[in-house]
């Protein structure tokens, strides 16, 4: 794939493997996330609403008033089936265009009626309420902000230097138009909610829970031979020791 952004008529470069012309595609699938040419990821989000739509007529199928699922259940079964497919990767492809992103909404709204029950003409925000879901753009925001944290908090990882200190801060400050990668656009989020100054605690891996038993033992049993002692004497032990517990408790 030749990625590139720029609108001029230019050839794809050629590159030979054996002799033979490497084809170059405009689109291809990696990790679950369609990427296209421009990064405009325009068919990754047409694809992404496919298969939510087709979640939803499950939703419309167990959503009957007279034998359907509670609300609680279809809650549920909206998240996972739904919500899930909406957050995988939204700190990548949150990168598109607002007229793109926005075509999510309607997904996100449909599933929303379907499980509170609402009219088709109620409007967005009254279920918001009544849900206690967030708007996906402010979704796709949380998922950045706990990236960022988790990034910054772990200095080994490949994109702390890269975002903690991105580049190219003129350039996209003086193109708007240009969309900016993950290291600027998270300033702006944090910058909005008032966060950008908060470090996370690094988490501490809990101790092994081998390390905290202390088991006491009999050992008196081990001196004894079993081919040189009688059995009455190991019947004499141990109720020994079990009368010294009964005494203790």
């Amino acid at each position: 794939m030749h990625f590139c952004r720029r609108r001029s008529l230019h050839p794809d470069p050629e590159i030979l493997l054996n002799g033979n012309v490497i084809p170059v595609d405009s689109e291809e699938k990696f990790l679950g996330v369609l990427l296209d040419s421009k990064l405009t990821f325009r068919p990754h989000i047409s694809n992404l609403k496919k298969k939510c739509i087709k979640a939803l007529d499950l939703l419309k199928v167990i959503s009957s008033e007279s034998w359907g699922a509670d609300y609680f259940s279809l809650q549920k079964i909206y998240k996972s089936l739904v919500l899930s497919k909406l957050d995988y990767c939204s700190i990548v492809y949150g990168s598109a265009a607002k007229t793109v992103l926005q075509s999510l909404d309607s997904v996100n709204h449909q599933g929303l009626r379907l499980i509170s029950g609402a009219f088709r003409t109620s409007p967005a925000q009254s279920m918001y309420v009544i849900t206690g879901e967030l708007p996906l753009q402010l979704r796709r925001e949380k998922q950045c902000i706990k990236y960022y944290f988790e990034v910054k908090s772990n200095r080994r990882h490949p994109m702390y230097d890269r975002m903690l200190n991105p580049i190219f801060d003129l350039l996209y400050a003086t193109k708007p138009s240009c969309i900016p990668p993950f290291g600027h656009r998270i300033r702006k989020i944090l910058s909005c909610h008032s966060i950008e100054n908060i470090m996370r605690l690094p988490e501490e891996e809990p101790p092994p829970p081998w390390s905290n038993f202390n088991i006491c033992t009999i050992d008196d049993l081990n001196n004894l031979p079993k081919q040189d002692t009688p059995h009455f004497v190991y019947l004499q032990l141990f109720y020994f020791h079990r009368q010294c517990l009964l005494q203790g408790f």
